[in-house]
């Protein structure tokens, strides 16, 4: 998903021109990681979709394709590539399709469909890529999940903002950060503007190699994952750097990760890492798509103090097929994995409580707050009881 190899022609067609408002217009979206944008298709299908700088045109997940009326008698087969370490074959559907989100139509040519739904969970319907977004200047807050589209005059009465200039090149946008990983040396260069990225900053395997620094890390993470983004899984080392700089913010002790893939985007020679979500989530954020420019401001998460997750494992909640959370990644040799727990697991129950019909609020208050947890587990055709200690890991 991060970055999608495949080349897709677009027709524009927009019912409004933001740039003529006078007043901000909203997009209806939601934030979980990701921006969703709550929109249709063709005026009449609903769903959520993923906006990704990281990614081109529009895509659909496999699933809910299934699931609306869409006509399937214009279908070309294609390769795409994107952050695991395989290409898959794909379908794209071969006729336009007009995606409408607010006020805001656009029709895209070619529609690839994806399996999104493992890698993100239930409420991924679709992606949206820069295409979408790339005439306006755009506010993305984090805090309130919300997603407005700025008339132009609006940035000239703007207090506290910083502006970092931003870098085109086929499509993607890449900005400038200094990552000190030691206190001491600094790495500095050309980061992909991913936010089809849920992760802070991620290096790429190739700039782990040229940089002899992070052969001196002492404490570190591995995960790895089975299905990890467009392209499969992969495997990356979670560790603590000195700061992160982003303009003239400094960003002090963040979580950052480096990948192992020796294929993939996430071994590209072309940039350094990604700049993802989680780094700015600690941001008021604003894109000045047409002029290439990110305004930045720190907002009340500035300071956030970045762990790993304590339960030891990732997952994604498909209790749209199944009755559980679908584990798709683990912490190589940490609590989960000496637990028993294995990749492909569907956790049914948390302390006896079936997590269909649970909150991500209160999921997410079992696995910070508790000291052990009771899993539940559908394994093949075998139903197992694992008692997980909770334990934040030290990095």
């Amino acid at each position: 998903m991060k970055t999608i190899i495949i080349t897709l022609f677009s027709l524009l067609c927009f019912t409004v021109c933001c740039a003529q408002q006078k007043i901000p217009v909203p997009l209806p979206a939601l934030y979980d990681g990701h921006f969703y944008l709550k929109g249709n298709l063709n005026d009449s299908l609903q769903g959520n979709f993923v906006f990704d700088t990281g990614a081109d045109g529009i895509y659909l997940d496999s699933l809910y394709l299934e699931r609306t009326k869409l006509p399937l008698e214009k279908v070309m087969n294609a390769v795409i590539g994107g952050a695991g370490t395989n290409k898959q074959q794909i379908k794209v559907l071969n006729y336009p399709i007009k995606f409408h989100c607010g006020s805001l139509s656009h029709s895209f040519s070619y529609t690839p469909i994806l399996q999104l739904k493992p890698i993100l969970g239930k409420d991924a319907d679709g992606i949206v890529g820069y295409e979408y977004l790339r005439k306006y200047i755009v506010e993305f807050c984090y805090e309130k999940q919300s997603v407005r589209i700025l008339p132009p005059d609006s940035l000239a009465g703007l207090t506290g903002f910083e502006k970092i200039p931003m870098v085109e090149r086929k499509n993607r946008l890449y900005v400038t950060l200094g990552v000190s990983i030691d206190g001491k040396e600094n790495i500095s260069g050309e980061f992909l503007v991913d936010l089809g990225s849920g992760g802070s900053v991620t290096f790429t395997s190739h700039a782990s190699k040229k940089y002899p620094v992070f052969s001196t890390i002492e404490k570190t993470v591995t995960s790895y994952t089975d299905w990890g983004g467009v392209g499969g899984g992969g495997s990356d080392v979670s560790f603590r750097s000195a700061f992160v700089t982003l303009g003239s913010f400094q960003i002090r002790e963040p979580l950052l990760n480096y990948s192992l893939n020796e294929s993939g985007a996430l071994s590209s020679k072309d940039y350094i890492g990604l700049l993802g979500n989680d780094m700015l989530e600690r941001f008021d954020v604003i894109f000045d798509f047409p002029n290439k420019i990110l305004y930045i401001k720190p907002n009340k998460d500035f300071n956030k103090k970045d762990e790993l997750a304590k339960n030891g494992f990732g997952y994604v909640d498909r209790t749209d097929i199944c009755d559980g959370f679908i584990v798709r990644s683990l912490y190589a040799g940490q609590n989960a994995e000496k637990a028993g727990v294995k990749i492909g697991d569907i956790i049914t129950q948390l302390d006896g409580r079936p997590v269909k019909g649970m909150t991500k609020k209160e999921v997410k208050r079992i696995f910070n707050e508790n000291q052990t947890v009771l899993l539940t587990i559908q394994r093949g055709g075998d139903t197992l009881k694992i008692q997980l200690p909770l334990v934040q890991l030290t990095i």
